[in-house]
């Protein structure tokens, strides 16, 4: 069964413009499967800079990604203009999920390439634990105490 992933019925809290460069590439001369999770991941460090924080001071704690799901949709080449939207989702005690949706720009308008999972945990880095989020990440995106 492939995977799919739904993307929230709310706005995206964050977009970003990238160009696709040679470095994006695979061997089919077309976007690689591993360089999605990379332009996501570029898209979460400029929405977390936007906050004037990263993934290592985010609301006070540390994140770790966990897990990642990608949902391939279409084909990207040199050159092509796309776009990232992100959401923050489920949040939990210990962490929450981002999604991304990524399209590019085409004559005939966007086309999309591909939807994105990664689940993020607060982390305690010296202990190797987890631990809960912050009260500062909870206040912003009020998920009860």
């Amino acid at each position: 069964m492939r995977v799919k992933i739904k993307l929230p019925d709310t706005p995206s809290i964050y977009q970003t413009n990238m160009t696709l460069g040679v470095a994006d590439m695979n061997y089919g001369d077309h976007l690689g499967n591993d360089k999605v999770l990379t332009l996501a991941h570029e898209c979460r460090l400029r929405f977390m800079q936007t906050l004037n924080m990263d993934e290592l001071k985010f609301y006070g704690g540390k994140l770790i990604m966990v897990d990642a799901m990608v949902q391939y949709l279409g084909q990207g080449h040199r050159g092509d203009q796309i776009t990232l939207d992100l959401w923050l989702t489920k949040c939990t005690a210990f962490g929450f999920d981002f999604y991304y949706q990524m399209n590019k720009f085409t004559d005939s308008g966007p086309i999309e390439m591909a939807r994105i999972k990664t689940a993020q945990l607060f982390f305690d880095y010296d202990k190797e634990k987890p631990v809960k989020a912050p009260e500062k990440f909870n206040q912003v995106y009020n998920r009860e105490l």
